[in-house]
C-alpha cells in the first residue's frame, strides 16, 4: 500500500520570522512522520518586519537543504511531486493560545519527542564558510536594534559590546546585527585593539532577500570561537556571554 501525502493549507497562519515558520515545518514533518504520510511542503508567509517591509511567501526549500532532512536520525523525504492521488488534506485553523506556533496547537502538540533536523540550504552554508575562512579565529556578536529596543537599547551601546568581547582573547570581531545606522558603531572602530568586521566586509549587504543574510550569519554564529548573543539563553545555547539579562519571549 503506498503512503498517503498530506497537504496542509496554511492560509490563516500569520506572517511571522524565518526560525517561527521553521519551527512550523518542523511540527508538520512530526506529525506526517508519526502518522506514516508524505508532506508536500506547505507555503509559509514570512514577515516584511525583518525583510526590508517585504513579505516572501515560500516553501523554505530556498532557505534550507530539502534533500537532507533527517528525522530520528534517519533521512526523511518530502514530496516533491504534486499529488495525483492518496491525498490527505488538512487546513490550519487557529487555536486561542497556539500563536501561530503549531507546537502549541491541540492537533501537533504532542509530537515533541520526535527531532528533526534540518540543514541549512548549501549555497548559504558556503557563504557562511567563506566568512569563517577569512577570520579563522574571531568572536561574534549578535547586536539587535531593529525591535525589542525596550529590553535591548541599553545594552546594545558601543561600550556594553566592548566590554564583552574584552572577556576574550581574539582581535577579529564579527557584529551580525539589524542596526540601520552605520555610524552608531563608530566608537567600535576607533578602537585598536580590535577589528571589527561586518556584513558589507563580505557583501553580504548586496543580498536582497534578508532571512538569506540572517541564515548566514547563524552560521558564522556558530563558527565563531567565542559567541555573545544580544538576550540571555539557556546554557543549552552554548553561548560565551550576553549583553542583555533579557531572556527571549518564548523562554521562561
Amino acid at each position: 500500500m503506498k503512503k498517503k501525502k498530506i497537504s496542509v493549507d496554511l492560509s490563516q497562519l500569520r506572517a511571522a520570522g524565518l526560525n517561527h515558520q521553521l519551527s512550523n515545518l518542523m511540527q508538520l514533518i512530526k506529525y506526517a512522520y508519526h502518522n506514516d504520510f508524505y508532506l508536500i511542503p506547505p507555503l509559509f508567509k514570512l514577515s516584511g518586519k525583518h525583510n526590508h517591509g517585504n513579505e516572501i511567501c515560500s516553501n523554505l526549500s530556498d532557505y534550507f537543504n530539502f534533500n537532507d532532512i533527517k528525522v530520528e536520525g534517519k533521512k526523511y523525504l518530502l514530496c516533491d511531486q504534486p499529488p495525483s492521488s492518496n491525498l490527505l488534506s488538512l487546513s490550519y485553523i487557529p487555536e486561542k493560545k497556539d500563536n501561530d506556533l503549531l507546537q502549541n496547537h491541540s492537533l501537533f502538540s504532542k509530537l515533541t519527542d520526535i527531532s528533526v533536523e534540518i540543514p541549512i540550504h548549501p549555497s548559504l552554508k558556503k557563504i557562511s564558510e567563506k566568512v569563517y575562512e577569512s577570520l579563522k579565529d574571531y568572536t561574534c556578536v549578535h547586536v539587535r536594534r531593529s525591535d525589542r529596543l525596550n529590553q535591548t537599547k541599553e545594552c546594545t551601546k558601543p561600550s556594553n559590546i566592548l566590554k564583552n568581547v574584552k572577556k576574550f582573547n581574539c582581535k577579529k570581531v564579527y557584529i551580525m546585527t539589524d542596526e540601520k545606522q552605520f555610524d552608531f558603531f563608530k566608537p567600535l572602530i576607533k578602537n585598536n585593539n580590535f577589528d571589527f568586521f561586518f556584513a558589507k566586509d563580505f557583501g553580504l549587504n548586496t543580498i536582497k532577500d534578508n532571512y538569506k543574510v540572517f541564515l548566514i550569519e547563524q552560521e558564522i554564529m556558530k563558527l565563531a570561537s567565542y559567541r555573545v548573543s544580544c538576550l540571555r539563553w539557556p546554557s543549552w545555547a552554548n553561548y560565551d556571554s550576553y549583553l542583555c539579562k533579557s531572556k527571549p519571549w518564548n523562554w521562561k
